[in-house]
């Protein structure tokens, strides 16, 4: 809410832009403009910590809500929202299962190098061919 000499009102802006920032600290950036004036213009960023920690509250509280008795996932590649799920369920005492599509870019989906990242309980496949592929490249994998 903006004020002028005291008096609140609500000025609509729309998202005019979208960037990412990489200086000391990667920033998530929006260019907010307003509807009916487009030379009034400000931007806004996130830093990657406070993107990262409002995300984890976020789910925290979805997970701590529902309590499921297992929380089942896909293993996107290269993104980190699989393994905030997986974290949070840890720290919430509830198993988890992450399904394996596909088995390209296994490495991708489970980075070894980023061993603070949190994995699944378990990891399933939706066929043979990837099951040995996994075991092999996911760090914790167990061939059942």
């Amino acid at each position: 809410m903006n004020q002028v000499i005291g008096v609140s009102y609500v000025a609509p802006y729309v998202v005019t832009g979208k960037y990412i920032s990489h200086r000391k600290h990667t920033c998530y950036g929006l260019t907010l403009t307003k509807a009916d004036n487009g030379l009034d213009q400000f931007q806004t960023c996130v830093s990657q910590s406070l993107q990262d920690a409002t995300a984890m509250v976020a789910l925290r509280s979805v997970i701590a809500r529902f309590r499921p008795d297992i929380v089942v996932t896909g293993t996107s590649i290269r993104t980190k929202v699989e393994h905030t799920i997986w974290a949070v369920a840890q720290k919430l005492d509830i198993r988890t299962f992450a399904m394996i599509d596909g088995w390209a870019k296994i490495s991708d989906r489970f980075p070894q190098k980023l061993s603070t990242r949190a994995m699944p309980y378990r990891v399933g496949v939706v066929d043979q061919q990837p099951c040995g592929v996994g075991a092999r490249q996911v760090p914790h994998a167990q061939r059942k």
